[in-house]
């Protein structure tokens, strides 16, 4: 797939097409992404991953509204646009200092977003010309998960090579992906196995170097 501008991500299960996720790519080949759905989706946790620079381990923020959109720019600085508050009622900007993406090669844990399968929204518009689809399973699936990887090209066709799945413990996959200069972002949906599932919650976990 060529470089998309906007390009949306839809799930398709049976006859139903839900809208879920958009992506952007900048000049400087920076990588953006967002929920869609009616814009106005709710995550009750976000979560940074222990790959990140002291201080800002594991930071679990209060639930927001709004359009949710996170930024991978090309220098590392990994930022969400919305505002959030802490336990301690602050605010913050949630930025976090990952690998540059200049320097990623090896299949690297971006994203994941899981989400109950319920707030998942049936899209009300046609596919552009450039979309990407993931097929979606939800019989005896309560969670979804998408988990988002960044690599070299030259590392997409070994990518999940000889495994029975890329996430471990996932019982269904659905995998696509979109090029950015030099550097692909895989999407695999896939059935939420995390403990959030536990929960009627949705979440976003930002990793940057972390594992399967």
């Amino acid at each position: 797939m060529s470089k998309p501008k906007n390009a949306r991500v839809y799930i398709i299960e049976g006859k139903h097409f839900y809208d879920f996720l958009w992506g952007d790519v900048g000049e400087d080949g920076s990588v953006y992404l967002g929920l869609t759905g009616t814009g106005r989706q709710t995550v009750e946790q976000i979560t940074v991953g222990r790959d990140f620079n002291k201080g800002q381990e594991d930071m679990i923020f209060h639930p927001y509204f709004g359009p949710h959109k996170v930024s991978f720019h090309s220098s590392g600085r990994y930022t969400l646009s919305n505002l959030v508050e802490d336990k301690a009622d602050v605010k913050y900007r949630l930025v976090a200092h990952g690998t540059p993406l200049t320097e990623i090669q090896s299949p690297t844990r971006m994203m994941d977003v899981i989400m109950p399968v319920a707030q998942l929204k049936l899209s009300n518009k046609s596919p552009a010309d450039i979309y990407i689809e993931l097929e979606g399973c939800f019989e005896n699936c309560t969670h979804i998960c998408c988990t988002v990887y960044c690599m070299s090209e030259s590392e997409l066709p070994t990518f999940g090579e000889g495994c029975v799945s890329i996430i471990r413990g996932s019982t269904w996959e659905s995998k696509n992906a979109f090029v950015s200069g030099t550097k692909i972002w895989a999407f695999i949906l896939h059935d939420a196995v995390s403990e959030s599932t536990k929960l009627d919650r949705s979440l976003i976990s930002i990793n940057g170097a972390g594992t399967n």
